[in-house]
C-alpha cells in the first residue's frame, strides 16, 4: 500500500478533485489504459489491462492499493514509485 499524506491539499475533497485528474496522467507513464470511475466521495478506481488500482481518501492522507497482473508484477516497485512521486507532487 502507498500512503500520501496531503501537503498540497487542504481537504480530502481537493485531493480527491486532483487525484482523479493526475491518475491517468501517473499510469500513462507505463503505456498503461485504464478506466477511471470513483464512487463519488471518497474513493478513486483505476482498472485497465493488468492494472486494478484505488486510492482511498482519508482526513489527511490518500492510500493506494494496487494489483498488478503477472507480466507488470516485475515492474512493480517502479510502477509504485511513479504513482508515488505523482501524487505527493499534487496532493
Amino acid at each position: 500500500m502507498i500512503v500520501v499524506p496531503y501537503t498540497k491539499c487542504a481537504s480530502k475533497e481537493k485531493a480527491f478533485e486532483v487525484v482523479r485528474e493526475g491518475t491517468a496522467k501517473a499510469l500513462a507513464k507505463f503505456k498503461v489504459e485504464a478506466a477511471i470511475t470513483d464512487n463519488g466521495q471518497d474513493e478513486i478506481y483505476a482498472k485497465g489491462k493488468g492494472i486494478d488500482l484505488k486510492a482511498r481518501f482519508e482526513d489527511d492522507r490518500v492510500e493506494i492499493s494496487l494489483k498488478l497482473s503477472l507480466v507488470l508484477k516485475v515492474f512493480q516497485s517502479k510502477i509504485e514509485e511513479t504513482i508515488q512521486k505523482s501524487m505527493e507532487e499534487i496532493v
